[in-house]
Formats: structure tokens, C-alpha cells, sequence
């Protein structure tokens, strides 16, 4: 929390601080995604692990100009009282965005709190956090992420190699995307199994593998001395960079040829 306080009163001299998003509750997972969109939406997200320790900022409140709360639906009954302290202390110029993991959409009775469910995978509360700041008035300057010469276009599902572009399937996308923000650290294969479940797709070890590897193809990433994709067998997959090596936008984007999908989906 001292660590919050201090990163909040350091944004009241900020032209841009009305840009903070409060981020409340979520599994690792949800809330990485959450973060990850966010970001890629052009908003700051500070992150708090309860409502409870949200409210105890009081008056800093103001400091946010949306407020998202996660949380499963068995424990919304006792959130609501708190839920609605925050609101009467944010004000009701603040929207205050519900969702709720793996369960139903229902609803608060409460038409100051808006309410959506889940399951959360970063294109879908990308697409979501966009729709809401539209409908209630929040600013947001979205910026592809980008490591290196790999652009990611999230509308389009295409990633941009300097003049190449490689459109993709969602899957394929997700799964880039998902290497690409862990890389140079280990991606445990059950969040990898988690997006290819999300999708309605089989989720064994040998299908993922497969898709990895198509993946591997498709962004030229086999082929680049300077990224490389390391497999750890039975238990994840490692995106490494190599800085000494010139990248594949030097090597590929001189021959101003398009980058054609796999004719196989991804």
C-alpha cells in the first residue's frame, strides 16, 4: 500500500493522471490479461488485492477516473457493501466496471455498477475495456505492443515484421501474443493449454506443441537468429532474445515481400 500512496501522490503533479485505472481482486491469470489490455488501451492500471484496501485511500480516490473490479460470483453478496462505499467516494462521474470470473452475468441492482463475465482472455477485455471507455467517456490512446520489429495488431490479428505483415488466426495470435509478453521468462504450459481451451480447442501437450511450432513458422521465429523459442519438455516454452544478431525485419523487411499466412490454420 506505501508503495501505492507513493506512485498516487507522485501523479497528482501529472497532466495525465486521470488516465489511472484502479485494478481490484482477479486470478494471476485474469489480472495479468487485465493489465496487459489496459496498457495496450493507453491506461495505467494500479493494482490493489482487495476493495477493502482500495477504499482506505479515501479523498486519493480521485486520483482514478475508472475503477475495474474482478471477482468470483460467490463472493459478490459480501463485496456490495464495499463495492458501494468506493462509488460514493469516487462519485458517480467514475465508472465502475464488475467482472466476474467463470461465472453467469447477473445483476446488482445497483445501475451505478455495471456488470460483465467471463472467462477473460486479453483480446476479449481489450475488446471490452474499449467498448466500455467508448459507451462511458473514457479516454483511451490504444498502442499495438511491440517487442523489437514485431508489431501486434490486435484488430486486425496480424503481426507487423518492419514492411512484413503475417495475419494469423485467433489462437495463433493469443499464443504469440502470450510468448512475446513473457519472453525471457518460462510460459508454463498450462497457461498456454488454458488459451487454446478458451478457444474450444483441444489443449493436450502434443496439440500445443503443434501450435507452437506453427507459430514458430509463421512469425519467422525458426529462422531469426535473433529471437529463438526454447522448449522445456512437459513443462513450458521460453521466448529468448538474442541482441547480438541483426533481426529479421533487417534481414527480411529489404526484400518488400509480404509475409503470406500459412495456408494450413493456425
Amino acid at each position: 500500500m506505501r508503495m501505492v500512496n507513493m506512485a498516487i501522490a507522485k501523479a497528482r503533479g501529472s497532466s495525465r493522471r486521470r488516465c489511472h485505472t484502479a485494478l481490484v481482486g482477479a486470478s494471476d491469470a485474469a489480472r495479468e490479461n487485465l493489465r496487459r489490455a489496459l496498457r495496450a488501451l493507453g491506461r495505467t492500471p494500479f493494482v490493489f488485492e482487495s476493495i477493502a484496501e482500495l477504499s482506505a485511500l479515501g479523498s486519493r480516490l480521485d486520483q482514478f477516473e475508472l475503477l475495474v473490479v474482478v471477482c468470483p460470483l460467490s463472493l459478490v453478496a459480501s463485496h456490495q457493501a464495499t463495492l458501494r462505499k468506493v462509488r460514493r467516494i469516487m462519485g458517480d462521474g467514475v465508472p465502475v466496471l464488475l467482472l466476474l470470473e467463470h461465472g453467469p452475468f447477473v445483476l446488482l441492482g445497483d445501475r451505478k455498477i455495471d456488470v460483465a463475465s467471463g472467462p477473460f482472455t486479453f483480446r476479449r477485455l481489450y475488446h471490452l475495456l474499449q467498448e466500455y471507455a467508448a459507451c462511458r467517456g473514457v479516454r483511451v490512446d490504444p498502442a499495438p505492443p511491440q517487442w523489437g520489429p514485431y508489431r501486434f495488431h490486435i484488430d486486425a490479428l496480424a503481426v507487423s515484421i518492419g514492411s512484413l505483415l503475417v495475419t494469423l488466426e485467433p489462437v495463433a495470435f493469443d499464443l504469440a501474443l502470450e510468448l512475446f509478453y513473457g519472453h525471457g521468462r518460462l510460459v508454463p504450459v498450462d497457461r498456454l493449454r488454458g488459451i487454446l481451451a478458451a478457444h474450444g480447442l483441444p489443449d493436450g501437450k502434443r496439440a500445443l506443441h503443434a501450435r507452437i511450432s506453427r507459430v514458430r513458422r509463421a512469425l519467422v521465429l525458426d529462422a531469426d537468429p535473433e529471437w529463438r523459442v526454447d522448449s522445456v519438455p512437459g513443462v513450458g516454452y521460453r521466448l529468448a532474445r538474442l541482441e547480438a544478431h541483426a533481426s529479421t525485419a533487417t534481414r527480411l523487411g529489404s526484400t518488400n515481400q509480404n509475409v503470406q499466412p500459412p495456408s494450413s490454420p493456425l
